[in-house]
């Protein structure tokens, strides 16, 4: 299981997406069309919170 505080955004970036490295993305990800990590998401994307 991936702990979100020992997991920098920026590491998961050009990795192919899948359901463990969902987990450690908790605000969500942008996946291109051949499923590769394009940025991922993080709390300061989300103003409403």
């Amino acid at each position: 299981m991936c702990k979100v505080d020992e997991t920098n955004p920026e590491d998961l970036i050009g990795q192919t997406y899948t359901p463990k490295l969902g987990r450690c993305m908790p605000y969500g990800a942008l996946i291109n069309s051949k499923g590769v990590i394009v940025r991922v998401m993080t709390e300061k994307d989300y103003t409403d919170l």
